[in-house]
This record gives structure tokens, C-alpha cells and sequence, in this order.
């Protein structure tokens, strides 16, 4: 249907891995336009923790993190603008350094053990909006 996107998440309820499971990785990757600095990137469990945080790297436009907790669950991901009206990234379409003025969010599963990647660009940003997500919170509803 014109002007509608749809966003299908498999829900599994959060819970811890049993003991001896081996930890995981999430590595973020920023694109809004190649990312050129150290942005603030934080990763919540679907109560709103802190699984992790930590910068991109200016080089990559990712972050890489491992989980130990055996967190499995729904989480959030933000990049968030850390220095201001400076450069964040190139803008595609003219080549010229942006800055992002805003937080990008992006929603995923963890399973408690296998490595996870996430993209957050505008597009996840826009369907983080269309699924209701406000504060740092992923619900089943969303």
C-alpha cells in the first residue's frame, strides 16, 4: 500500500542464557552517507538498559562491542551527533561533510549467542519512528 512501511520483528522474550553460553558480539554500522567521526553510539536492552556504548570509529563508521550477560532480547541502537555542527559524514549526493544534528535509531533481536550486526541509517530511523519507540524502550508492541 503507497506511503506505508512495515516493520516485522520476531519477538522473544528477553531472558538471560543459561550459564556456560559464549558471548556475542553487535557490531553497528552508521550509514547516512560515509561517517567520518567518533559518534556516540548506545545499545539498550528492552527495559532501557545499558547493554553497551562506546564511539564509531571514524575510519569504519562502526562499533564493535562483546556482550557477556547472555542478554537475549530486543535491543535498541543509537547514533547520536557527539561534536556539535561539526562533520559527521559526507553527503552522497553532493560529497560535502554534514552534520547529523540528530540521533539515528535502529531495532534488532539477540539471540544470547550469535553475533549480531545492525545498520542504522535514516531508514531504520524511520521505521523506529513508525513503530512507536520512544525513550530508550523496545516493546513487544513494537
Amino acid at each position: 500500500m503507497p506511503g506505508r512501511l512495515a516493520v516485522v520483528l520476531e519477538w522473544q522474550p528477553s531472558q538471560a542464557a543459561p550459564a556456560g553460553t559464549s558471548a556475542y558480539t553487535i557490531t553497528v554500522t552508521a550509514v547516512a552517507g560515509k561517517f567520518n567521526a567518533a559518534d556516540q553510539v548506545n545499545i539498550y536492552d528492552k527495559d532501557g538498559n545499558f547493554l553497551a556504548q562506546g564511539q564509531l570509529n571514524p575510519s569504519t563508521g562502526q562499533y564493535t562491542v562483546t556482550i557477556t550477560n547472555g542478554y537475549r532480547g530486543a535491543i535498541l541502537v543509537k547514533v547520536l551527533d557527539s561534536n556539535g555542527n561539526a562533520t559527521n559524514f559526507n553527503d552522497e549526493a553532493t560529497g560535502t561533510g554534514r552534520s547529523l544534528n540528530t540521533e539515528l535509531r535502529a531495532m534488532a533481536m539477540a539471540d544470547g549467542s550469535a553475533n549480531v550486526a545492525v545498520t542504522v541509517s535514516p531508514l531504520t530511523e524511520l521505521a523506529a519512528r513508525t513503530a512507536g519507540l520512544t525513550g530508550n524502550l523496545v516493546t513487544e508492541a513494537n
